[in-house]
């Protein structure tokens, strides 16, 4: 009892004299309200108030408990790097444990008062102004952030003190402190990724590899679950795993942490490694990440790719370095900085063999094709085909959206299966294509391969004339159905008009338009430039589900016909006010070169553009890529000046 009894007394005269962190934080606390006030009163998007705000998005939250856990942990174990305040501690008539404990349990109400009077006086301003539409929904936002935020305060906080335990220098705990937040993501797999795309010409993206880089450091696991929030909504049901994860981390850090600090001796105090047997351990941890990342920058930089020696000279040098730079700076041992040879002879051998396992290809991963009964749909995304993200899917929304079934995944399987058999030159092929096959067990697997010539491209058309593939590619098509509260708008590249349909007709019109895209080929795409452009958007927008009109719709552009839609008009139909000519810089930004204005000059010059949006087939209608055209055109009806970005022809 009287332990006991000592132990409390001890956590409050502790608690007491670390105080001023308290009012620090609380300080924080405070000013993160009136963040918060004053951005709410900034907004008229109530649902935002609600969830990004209060809820897990919240980046204060965020930023709040990384901040607390560090300085928490720091502060709260800092007397172990001083001998004088460490013997004083270790001298008090109180267990190892209870003296952990004590310091443990003030870092956390030093966080948890002020954290949570944070997001409660948030939320009661938010009520109060009647910026919450919904009070339960508001309610379950706050908790899932208040849960989420403790527990990754736990985590980082054990993190923190993890480190100030492994070291007996302020200086070097707080490199290991940064080791350990983000040793797994990027000590681990960015190095795999790196090598990944340095060796294997078919790869694009692993899930695999994205879920590890997500969950395998402290940090990115914490940062991953308040990412995922979806329009500020968190389900804890689909973050099962890694709240398991996140909790089990959270237990073990703090077993080690307890274990590590009864096992600390006071010996260790001041030392730069408080736990010198660990180093063999350690060593390699630090050298085979450094070989790793050294290789590969010098192999990006060799004059001769084909030729691994710099690989090798690269991990040489990286494991010698981070090998000696332990010794010197983690064991104090200038003089022999190249001890425990066996030891740096173990890094260079695991870096060298990892660095194999890719030069060889050892897992074939370059020729793996999943086999077709296993494979339950597909998507595919060409380079240079449909590249503009206004009227055609981005290539990752296709890869998302687009299903591939039925005949069109055996097509596109074949000649997917053709792409992986070829011998493949990535760097001097026509163009390449990005693939995902949906398997029946529910992964999804990503490759990139080179298309070696325009007749592979061509070997496609049968599955690029298909509806599964269209719907995919362009969203407009997916919007037969949904017409009655949106416009159907038609543009030229310079003028925009809504069309004066009601429901049944905006329907029949895209039916129209979805058959006749359906039906485009890709020899089409070497004759035509697109014409115009029909966009499904909410009234008092022009943005919204985009599709492009070629002269080859002849019914589609018919039906706006009827409609008074001047479907006819081509740039040489304006009236022609001037145009500059710009060209493009390396960096991305445009250099004036030449302004016609003359009627010879801005008639000749018409014939040759085209409407930069409608420039959407750079592989297979080129135009030219070092210049853009700034065409200033005249309304005849109201006189005002129109713009429009053109390209030049080929």
């Amino acid at each position: 009892m009287t332990s006991k009894n000592l132990s409390i007394n001890y956590q409050k005269l502790e608690r007491t004299q670390r105080l001023w962190a308290f009012w620090l934080l609380l300080h924080l606390a405070a000013m993160s309200v009136l963040s918060f006030t004053f951005e709410m009163f900034s907004l008229s998007d109530y649902h935002a108030v609600t969830s990004d705000m209060i809820g897990v998005l919240d980046v204060r939250s965020f930023c709040f408990t990384v901040f607390s856990a560090v300085f928490c942990g720091i502060h709260g174990f800092l007397y172990l790097h001083s001998r004088k305040k460490a013997d004083f501690f270790l001298s008090l008539p109180l267990s190892r444990k209870q003296l952990f404990f004590a310091s443990y349990w003030n870092g956390i109400l030093f966080y948890l008062i002020p954290f949570a009077a944070y997001k409660l006086i948030s939320f009661v301003i938010a009520d109060v102004s009647g910026q919450i539409l919904s009070r339960n929904t508001a309610l379950f936002h706050l908790s899932c952030s208040l849960l989420l935020s403790f527990l990754g305060f736990l985590l980082l906080y054990h993190t923190v003190i993890l480190g100030m335990l492994l070291c007996g220098k302020l200086a070097v705990s707080l490199l290991a402190i940064l080791l350990l937040f983000f040793y797994g993501t990027y000590a681990v797999i960015f190095p795999v990724e790196l090598y990944c795309r340095m060796f294997f010409q078919t790869f694009y993206r692993s899930e695999l590899l994205l879920t590890f880089k997500d969950n395998a450091s402290p940090f990115c696991l914490y940062q991953s679950l308040v990412r995922t929030a979806t329009d500020g909504s968190w389900q804890l049901s689909s973050h099962l795993a890694q709240m398991v994860l996140l909790l089990s981390l959270c237990v073990c850090s703090l077993v080690l942490d307890v274990y590590l600090f009864q096992k600390r001796s006071a010996e260790s105090i001041e030392s730069t490694l408080a736990f010198p047997t660990y180093a063999k351990y350690i060593r390699p941890l630090l050298a085979v990440p450094a070989a790793l990342y050294c290789g590969f920058f010098l192999q990006k930089s060799a004059p001769d790719p084909a030729s691994y020696v710099w690989l090798f000279v690269g991990i040489a040098f990286g494991a010698v370095t981070a090998h000696s730079l332990f010794q010197i700076s983690f064991l104090g041992n200038v003089r022999s900085f190249l001890q425990n040879k066996r030891a740096l002879l173990f890094s260079l051998s695991l870096s060298a063999a990892i660095a194999c396992i890719f030069i060889f290809d050892l897992f074939s991963y370059d020729s793996f094709l999943p086999s077709r009964k296993n494979v339950a749909s597909m998507a595919v995304s060409i380079d240079g085909v449909d590249t503009n993200d206004t009227y055609a899917a981005p290539p990752e929304a296709a890869l998302q959206e687009m299903h591939l079934q039925g005949d069109s995944l055996n097509t596109a399987y074949t000649w997917c299966q053709s792409l992986s058999a070829s011998e493949r030159i990535a760097e001097t092929s026509y163009t390449s294509a990005v693939i995902l096959y949906r398997t029946t067990s529910g992964q999804n697997i990503y490759r990139r391969y080179p298309i070696a010539d325009p007749d592979v491209l061509f070997a496609f058309d049968p599955v690029y004339t298909s509806d599964k593939y269209k719907k995919g590619m362009f969203p407009l098509l997916s919007g037969i159905g949904h017409t009655a509260k949106r416009n159907l708008i038609w543009s030229d590249g310079i003028s925009h008009y809504v069309l004066d349909l009601n429901t049944e007709e905006k329907e029949e019109l895209l039916s129209i338009y979805s058959e006749e895209m359906i039906s485009l080929s890709l020899s089409t795409l070497q004759t035509e430039f697109p014409c115009g452009s029909l966009t499904l958007a909410y009234p008092r927008t022009d943005t919204g589900d985009g599709g492009l009109i070629y002269p080859s719709f002849h019914r589609t552009i018919n039906y706006l016909k009827a409609h008074q839609i001047p479907t006819q008009n081509t740039i040489e139909n304006y009236m022609l006010v001037s145009a500059e000519r710009f060209r493009i810089l390396e960096n991305g930004y445009r250099a004036s070169e030449a302004l016609y204005e003359s009627e010879e000059d801005l008639t000749k010059l018409a014939s040759q553009l085209v409407v930069r949006d409608f420039a959407v087939n750079p592989l297979l209608y080129p135009v030219n890529p070092s210049c853009e055209i700034l065409l200033k055109t005249k309304d005849p009806s109201s006189g005002s000046i129109l713009e429009a970005d053109c390209a030049l022809r080929k």
